[in-house]
This record gives C-alpha cells, structure tokens and sequence, in this order.
C-alpha cells in the first residue's frame, strides 16, 4: 500500500465482491474531493448554523460579505459565552481555592455609574404613586419565586412591564392616550421608552441571574437569594425608577412645547432663553440668559432648559432678531438625555443601559423591546375599534359598473393592524401611525377605483379568491392603496391599505 499514493483506495472483506464499472470520458479522479466538500459544510452548519468559506470558483462579493458578517457574530457570540463562563464559573471557583482575594464580586459594576449620572438629571416634583409601587413588590416576588423555581422567561417579562408601563404612563400623562396635534411624535416617544425599557429588563436580568450562585460557585438557597434580589430590584425599580419616571415626564413636556413652537414658527421663528427662577441660578446657564435663536437652529438639538439637574430656565417664541452668543457657553448634556425629546428620544442610545449592551446581543434586546411595543399598541387599537358603532366600520364604493359595501370586522382590523407593521418596522412612523389612525375613519375615505386583476391560483389556502381590486385613496394630504380581494361566493374583504410613495405614471 505503500505505492498508492494519492490513489483512491478501500480494503474489502475476502468474501465480498465488486463490480467494476468503466469510466466516462468526463470522470474525474478527485475521490474524495466531495467528501471533503461535504464534510467541511457540515461542520459549518453545526459551529454556526450556515456554510462559511470561500468558494473561488463559485464566489461572488456578496456571498464573501455575508459569510464574513455571519463569521464574525460567531466570533462575538464566542466572546460573550466565554465572558459569562468565565464571570459565573472560573472567577467564583478561583475565589474559592484563594488563588484570588474573596470581596464583594460583581459580574457587573454599572450600579455605580446610574447613581452618579442619576444626580445630573433633572428634577420633578411629581413620582410613582403608591399603589404602583405596591404593584412593583407583588410582581417582583412572584418573578423571583418563579425564576428559583426554574422558569427563567417570567423574571424578563416582569421587569420590561415594570419599567415600561411606569413610563408609558409618563408620557400618556403629558400627552393623553390620542395626541391629536403630532400623533406621530407620541408614537415615536412610546416606541422609544419601549426599547429603553428592554435594555434596562436585560441587564437587569442578567444581574439577577448571578445572583443565583453565590461567590464560591454555589448555589443559593432562596432565603439567601431573596434578599439580594429585592435589594437590587428596589434600586432599580423603585429608586432609579422614580428618577426616570420623572426625567420622562419632564422630557415629554419638552417634547410638547417644541412641537407646540413648529405650529407657530411662521409668527415667531425664534426661541429666547429666559433667566431661570431658581434662587441660585448656576454660572453656566447665566451665560446664555436673553440668547435667540431660530427655532430650527441645531443649537436647541441637544441645548434646551431642563436638560441638568434642577434647572429653572426657560423659553419663549418670539419675533426678535438672532443673537451671537456661543454654544461653547452651555454646558454639556448628561448620558442618555443628550438630545433634544422632539427628536422622538426620551433616552438616547448614550444611556449605559444601552450603551453597555454587548454588540452581539444589542440587536435582539431592541428588536424584544420594538415587538412588545407592537402587541401594547395594536390591542389598544383593537378594543378600541371594537367599541366603535357598526355604521362607522361601513364604506360603500363603486367598482367598475356596480356599487359594493366593505366591513371592518374583527378579523379585517386585526390583519390591518398586523400588516402596519411593515412601516413601524421600516421606521416610517408618519405611515404607521395614519394607517392606524385611518382605521377610525373608515365609513369617510373617498376610495378611487384604479384596476383590477384575476387571482392567480399558487395554493389550496387561497384557492376561494376570485380576484384582486385595488383602489386609491387620500389620507391627511397622503396618498394611499386600498386593496381588497373577491371572493368566489361574491363576497369583497378588505386586505390592505398601505402608503403609497411613488405613484405610476398614466
């Protein structure tokens, strides 16, 4: 065996036989040429979940980008099981054996961070109530118990709902359930403290969850468990709370004058700082006390009254002239309120919940934060719609040569809410929010007929669709597309009505 060498070979039992067959013309001698393809595909698809490599004769740009990016989240998913091995297992056993001093380890030290960047925030009067806080007690306990228990889902869910719906409430009592002057903004701010509330629930979590296992790589019994996870949780949802409760009240107010100085910027164009109020005015906002600036100016983007601890300051419109004074004269914002709230920011992605998010992950807290957003929002709408009298869910339109009659049933309304998505998802909220808000005023679009189309039968599912109608129609200065299906019994459903952003030319 010796002389083989590359030959392709196999050793056989004596009592088996093998008939030989003779080779095409195009055979190639590559034995094991696709073995090894194979084999080097299928390990891929178990480290990763898909092939990574690069294939010269096949390859294009494309194919090498995303292998590259999908290489490295492997990587940055490898870094993160190795950081928490390492924090949850190697650090508490070298504690153990003394080969490291024991103290007060921690696999995390943002604590310290949120209470001093906390004493820069501004200020309210106004806070958590105390049922809410009652509410808070009950339904941490339950989450720990639960998490003890094994059920690791319910501890997540808990604290996104605590932080989320403390601050939802922030913002409605601003703004109201139905801002009707800038809907879009509303939106924007609840989809904002939505996401925000995710990373806190996240890292909070994650802080929880050490917990479990005490410095020398043991686990906790409950009774000692229980009282360092209510000591956190009391600082992060009580105590922080509170504190970003306010700051989302004060920040939502800002919101609103803003939006409140764009409806009349055609009279007074420009903003004037006002001395503060306060009985100890601070040097820095001294300097800019009588500043005018047009409203529109990148100034008041992260520049604003209240955007420190306890500031008294304030503006007005007015009509006078711009003044010169320097931004290097204000002082700088804090972490995480370093934007102006018009923008649609309460907290900005510089807060250290956000900010200290392992990269690999940060994309899957946000996305949990958009989506719990989205199931508040739609069932909202929906027993809200529900409530509207039947007459309002009717519209009549004229299709070719005969009249037809649409409904808002049910079933129609929660499709419709659904297929909004698409533009939230896209960050198109002007869209979203009037495809929702449309809903309302359904028995008064005008609806234009535009053409129709016969239904192309690919699957059993679709096979009671007749054809396809769409018309077009004018929502607040915007053009949309209503499509409906026909059904084989003559029935017409709506399925549709989304933005239309370029209309073909006729």
């Amino acid at each position: 065996m010796q002389d083989v060498g590359a030959a392709a070979w196999f050793i056989i039992d004596n009592e088996e036989h093998f008939e030989f067959a003779k080779a095409t013309a195009n055979a190639s001698g590559d034995v094991y040429k696709n073995l090894i393809n194979l084999c080097n595909n299928e390990i891929s698809m178990a480290v990763s979940g898909a092939i990574i490599g690069q294939d010269t004769l096949h390859g294009n740009r494309s194919k090498e980008q995303a292998a590259q990016k999908l290489l490295d989240n492997l990587v940055q998913s490898d870094m993160t099981m190795v950081k928490n091995y390492w924090n949850t297992t190697v650090l508490p056993a070298l504690i153990s054996i003394g080969l490291i001093p024991a103290g007060d380890y921690s696999p995390d030290t943002i604590g310290a961070e949120i209470e001093q960047l906390y004493l820069s925030y501004p200020t309210e009067s106004q806070s958590l109530s105390i049922p809410q806080i009652a509410e808070i007690d009950k339904t941490i306990d339950k989450a720990l118990k639960s998490l003890f228990g094994g059920e690791k889902k319910t501890l997540l869910k808990a604290l996104y709902q605590i932080t989320n719906k403390s601050l939802q409430n922030a913002i409605t009592g601003v703004f109201g359930l139905d801002y009707r002057p800038n809907p879009e903004l509303l939106v924007k701010l609840q989809r904002n403290v939505a996401v925000f509330s995710a990373f806190k629930a996240h890292r909070q979590s994650l802080l929880i969850h050490s917990l479990l296992i005490d410095q020398k790589g043991q686990p906790r019994s409950f009774s000692t468990f229980y009282p360092l996870a209510k000591k956190l949780s009391d600082q992060w949802n009580k105590h922080w709370l509170r504190t970003e409760y306010n700051t989302a009240t004060i920040r939502a107010r800002t919101a609103q004058q803003f939006d409140a100085f764009q409806k009349t910027k055609n009279i007074y164009p420009n903003l004037e700082w006002i001395a503060s109020r306060a009985a100890q005015p601070r040097d820095s906002h001294r300097k800019l006390w009588g500043m005018i600036k047009p409203i529109d100016h990148p100034f008041w983007s992260t520049h604003y009254p209240g955007n420190i601890w306890n500031c008294k300051c304030s503006l007005q419109r007015t009509d006078k002239a711009p003044t010169q004074i320097q931004k290097r004269y204000a002082p700088k914002p804090a972490k995480g309120i370093d934007k102006n709230p018009f923008s649609g920011e309460i907290f900005t992605t510089t807060h250290p919940y956000i900010a200290k998010t392992i990269q690999d992950i940060e994309k899957q807290v946000e996305r949990y934060g958009k989506n719990e957003f989205l199931k508040i929002h739609q069932t909202q709408h929906l027993v809200a719609l529900k409530k509207l009298p039947q007459k309002h869910k009717i519209n009549t339109l004229k299709l070719q040569n005969k009249t037809i009659q649409i409904e808002l049933n049910n079933k129609v309304t929660k499709r419709l809410l659904h297929k909004n998505q698409k533009a939230f998802n896209a960050g198109d909220m002007d869209s979203f929010v009037q495809q929702n808000t449309m809903l309302y005023e359904f028995k008064s679009l005008e609806f234009e007929y535009l053409n129709s189309a016969k239904h192309v039968k690919k699957n059993a599912k679709a096979d009671f669709v007749k054809a396809w109608h769409y018309f077009g129609f004018e929502y607040q200065k915007k053009r949309y597309k209503l499509n409906l299906y026909e059904t084989e019994t003559g029935d017409f459903v709506v399925n549709e009505m989304n933005r239309i952003k370029k209309e073909a030319k006729k």
